[in-house]
């Protein structure tokens, strides 16, 4: 069981979809020191999915994070959520295509990206 005391499984079902990324938001690290200093988020989905998948794919920070707001020409704010962890996903996967393409002259497909490991 999660700390949430909510169990396991509790993504939305187009979160498992084939080739999708699920993002999930974790505390900030202060100094990383081994897996164990990676927090997951209270509101952020946990699997595994019921075919066992491991989920969320990958992870960012997404607690208390200074950003942009729509209230003014220089306004910000303290925000948390997945959609505060979304951006640094899809701005690391934006810069791992443009170096594979920088090698390879093309982009990774949607499967080769989500198999990605970095050691």
């Amino acid at each position: 069981m999660n700390p949430r005391g909510y169990g396991y499984d509790i993504l939305f079902t187009v979160a498992v979809s084939k080739n999708l990324l699920t993002v999930g938001a974790v505390e900030d690290i202060d100094e990383y020191t081994g897996p164990k200093s990676v927090v997951q988020a209270e509101f952020s989905s946990w699997g595994p999915t019921d075919d066992w998948r491991i989920k969320p794919d990958l992870v960012a920070n997404g607690v208390d994070v200074y950003s942009a707001d729509d209230t003014g020409k220089a306004s910000y704010h303290v925000r948390s959520g997945t959609s505060m962890s979304s951006p640094v996903v899809a701005g690391t996967i934006a810069l791992l295509q443009q170096h594979y393409h920088d090698l390879n002259n093309v982009y990774m497909k949607a499967d080769t990206v989500k198999v990605i490991k970095v050691s």
